[in-house]
């Protein structure tokens, strides 16, 4: 792995008598993804990539000089938050414009990520998965890339399935390491055909069992909790119900990129606007989808029962205020003992963020 300069651990402080540990958690920052293809930016230069995509208009609103030390992240999430002081036209004007940076980054992102794709994928990203899916690992991602889950469906790994018969492997698949949250928009429409299929007219009511339609239950494998959203996901803007945020296909695998068809997903996903949560939007509408404060949720209880924790290309941002609060409290609220690796090219500030 390319990135990876140092190692950096931090112990906790050991408890006998502390509660049985939970598996290992990674968290991984937009360092990981540029790891697996250097066309993956970080996040000051997505920054600078999205500049050039907007009008002159938009740019002159943008702050002026390059994004420097996360300054992006700050802007942004700046521009997701509700601002007093604004004039109701102005505060208008500021959706519109994170409405059009919020599609740049996922135009952005979307092409490095097809990039990436074409590449085959690096060997090193197929054997972490393993071990992820081998250890039941959580890993908790702040990308908006699916390079996770394209690895997943890349299908260059399996996993034991049944310790009782060695010789039986299953497929991993997006939806096992997702555990179907959220759903894919689509799904509804196999319901649809499974009711259809089971109660056809004239059919035996002995007939009337599981339909080959329907979906099998998670395969035991590791779990992907994406924190800050993800360019495959949608939602319609101000939905406080969660129920309109849906997942799209992927865009292929490593080595068979594919095209997004737009039309088909107009049709499935009508009005839906890619949901991709600004670092530090800690009061915006997005915190307050229950889809996401559950994924939240599910992070903060994995980190409480870890005994390892790894930092893979995340440094811990100032803007990141709530990941970085929930980290803090939740490594040390349990006394129990924890190791924290970092993994960065430049690991020490991380570290002594830490501690």
């Amino acid at each position: 792995m390319a990135m990876v300069r140092d190692v950096v651990t931090i112990p906790g402080d050991a408890n006998p008598g502390s509660k049985p540990l939970g598996s290992p958690v990674l968290i991984l920052g937009a360092g990981f993804s540029k790891a697996v293809h250097q066309a993956l930016p970080i996040t000051d230069e997505l920054g600078e990539r999205v500049r050039v995509r907007l009008s002159r208009r938009d740019r002159e609103k943008l702050p002026r000089g390059r994004f420097r030390g996360g300054r992006f992240e700050e802007w942004l999430s700046y521009l997701a938050e509700d601002q007093p002081h604004l004039a109701e036209d102005r505060a208008f004007e500021d959706q519109a414009l994170l409405r059009r940076v919020t599609q740049a980054v996922r135009d952005v992102l979307s092409e490095a990520q097809a990039d990436a794709l074409r590449s085959g994928g690096p060997g090193w990203l197929f054997e972490l998965l393993s071990v992820l899916c081998i250890s039941r690992a959580t890993v908790i991602s702040l990308n908006y890339d699916n390079l996770v889950e394209c690895g997943v469906a890349t299908g260059h790994w399996r996993s034991t399935t049944n310790a009782a018969a060695p010789t039986s492997y299953l497929g991993i698949t997006e939806d096992d390491v997702l555990d179907q949250l959220p759903r894919l928009a689509d799904l509804a429409r196999l319901g649809e055909i499974e009711d259809k299929v089971r109660w056809l007219p004239g059919r035996a009511a002995s007939e009337k069992g599981p339909s080959p339609y329907r979906r099998p239950e998670p395969v035991a494998s590791f779990r992907l909790l994406k924190l800050h959203g993800s360019l495959s996901w949608y939602g319609v803007r101000g939905d406080s119900t969660g129920s309109t945020l849906q997942r799209w296909h992927l865009p292929g695998t490593f080595g068979d990129p594919q095209p997004d068809n737009e039309e088909e997903r107009s049709r499935a996903l009508p009005a839906g606007e890619p949901f991709i949560v600004p670092p530090a939007a800690l009061k915006s509408e997005y915190l307050r989808n229950p889809l996401v404060r559950e994924l939240w949720r599910r992070a903060y209880r994995a980190l409480m029962e870890a005994s390892r924790v790894v930092l893979v290309g995340y440094s811990l941002p100032v803007a990141d205020l709530g990941m970085a609060g929930m980290v803090a409290e939740a490594l040390s609220r349990e006394q129990r003992a924890v190791t924290v690796e970092v993994v960065n090219l430049r690991p020490g500030p991380v570290a002594e963020r830490l501690t």
